[in-house]
């Protein structure tokens, strides 16, 4: 069974500690023997479309079935909609990290995203 990490690349930024907590988990799973699987996004709208198409079609190619993926919280929507498409038809495992409880508490759909991940 093979281990992955899923990195947000375009999430960090390197002038503010807003990324640090995911850069440091991606870093020290690294040294774990998981392998990095970067996930491409955009604020720009274009950019964000072929970025969602371009991982929707290379991640299968980069995450063998019947791994273990390792999910940092929040994701975006895109993420969200690769991870229950392949979490499906790949039978991987997810472990997840939340980092922001916040989310959690204010989001009022919470249950469609449980059910959808699931």
């Amino acid at each position: 069974m093979r281990k992955y990490i899923w990195e947000n690349i375009e999430h960090f930024s390197k002038s503010t500690g807003g990324g640090k907590a995911r850069r440091d988990v991606v870093y020290f799973l690294s040294k774990e023997n998981f392998e990095v699987v970067k996930f491409y996004n955009s604020n720009n709208i274009f950019r964000k479309i072929i970025y969602l198409l371009l991982n929707i079609f290379t991640f299968p190619l980069m995450i063998k079935a019947n791994s273990v993926l390792f999910v940092q919280y929040p994701l975006n929507i895109g993420q969200r909609i690769i991870l229950s498409l392949y979490k499906k038809f790949l039978k991987i495992e997810c472990i997840f990290l939340i980092h922001d409880l916040e989310s959690l508490r204010f989001n009022y759909n919470i249950k469609q995203e449980r059910y959808d991940l699931e």
